[in-house]
């Protein structure tokens, strides 16, 4: 029985690894999640999606002036707009990203967690927040190690070789083609 349970783990957990999809935001922004998640809300500065029970968001902020005393001091702000008890704030680091992780309990019973971070590549100064139930703490995590920073891989541009048209000596000339609108229709308002 207890190796009929373990074979169904087994195969469930290689089921949710292999179904997970690579997603590239802005700013070279890449990590996994599984295919059934939906994009709620993207702009060029923020990012919010539900990834089967959780809840994910990326914000992109101004980098200017940053410190950690900064980056703690606005996540103790989030904490407060959302009536978040029982946080701790803890060193967070990966990959290229450096900064704190505010974990706490949010007044319906679901836990958060949040992320200031900067890039130690390109500068970017990002807050990620993932909220979810005690249940899905490990797709949580797997999700925060997913997240990095790399380029777009380069795509090879094939080039054209174009052959510029001349006109033969002995042949007669070629007639000018008639625009099909007036200048006053141009300015016209």
């Amino acid at each position: 029985m207890k190796r009929l349970f373990l074979y169904i783990a087994l195969f469930l957990l290689s089921s949710l690894s292999v179904s997970a999809e690579r997603f590239r935001w802005l700013y070279d922004i890449v990590f996994e999640a599984p295919e059934r998640s939906r994009v709620i809300y993207n702009t060029r500065d923020r990012l919010e999606m539900i990834i089967e029970d959780m809840t994910f968001v990326i914000q992109i902020y101004s980098n200017e002036g940053v410190d950690d005393e900064m980056l703690k001091l606005n996540l103790r702000r989030r904490a407060a707009e959302y009536n978040m008890y029982d946080t701790s704030m803890k060193k967070f680091s990966q990959d290229k990203f450096k900064g704190f992780c505010l974990n706490g309990t949010l007044p319906d019973g679901s836990i958060a967690n949040f992320y200031n971070v900067m890039s130690k590549k390109s500068g970017l100064c990002v807050q990620f927040i993932v909220n979810y139930t005690k249940g899905d703490e490990k797709k949580m995590k797997a999700l925060v190690k997913s997240l990095k920073e790399e380029p777009a891989p380069k795509v090879k541009k094939k080039k054209e070789n174009r052959k510029q048209k001349i006109q033969k000596k002995d042949a007669p000339l070629k007639p000018i083609k008639k625009t099909t609108t007036t200048p006053v229709e141009l300015y016209e308002i």
